[in-house]
């Protein structure tokens, strides 16, 4: 605070010093004085030591070098604290996010399928039912190698995973189109 005041005393005494900005002697005691009282005030001087800048010949440029400004940064570390998710939890997002990847992929959304299972998987594979998880990664595998009929082949696995753990997912019928653009 006190490093701010003194920049704008010296920024205002600057300009008034250049002429474009006039400083009254007491600009606060001048207010608080009606025209009908009779005291007189004293103005305040503020003395400011400034070092007188060397002799500069006629025809040399002057250059003014001022310090670089200093900012004071005062952060502190944020800390979060979530609870890791329970099995039950974690196998539910799981379980849901097969089911909207499945879903995806039945639209001819191939790309937003897979990064919704990778996702999920990378989300909830620690703490989700490990043959959910199991059955998840080879539903991804297998669209990522573009093996239609090994994704065929995992998604009752998964389906069965799922129920098995207490969480049935619906996965509509066969897949009906495997290249992009799917009617």
């Amino acid at each position: 605070m006190r490093t701010q005041t003194l920049v704008l005393l010296l920024a205002t005494l600057g300009l008034a010093g250049c002429g474009q900005v006039s400083i009254e002697d007491d600009p606060i005691s001048t207010s608080r004085t009606s025209p009908t009282s009779s005291s007189t005030t004293v103005p305040t001087s503020v003395a400011v030591a400034t070092p007188s800048p060397p002799p500069v010949p006629a025809e040399a440029t002057t250059t003014v070098t001022r310090p670089p400004a200093t900012t004071i940064s005062t952060t502190r570390p944020i800390t979060t604290t979530t609870r890791p998710l329970s099995r039950a939890e974690a196998t539910s997002r799981l379980c849901t996010a097969v089911a909207e990847a499945d879903e995806r992929i039945q639209r001819g959304n191939f790309l937003g399928g897979g990064l919704r299972l990778s996702g999920a998987i990378t989300a909830n594979e620690k703490a989700a039912e490990p043959a959910v998880v199991a059955a998840a990664r080879s539903m991804l595998r297998a669209g990522v190698n573009g093996d239609p009929e090994a994704y065929v082949a995992a998604r009752p696995v998964a389906s069965a995973a799922c129920a098995r753990a207490g969480y049935p997912i619906q996965l509509s019928g066969p897949i009906q189109c495997v290249q992009a653009p799917c009617p």
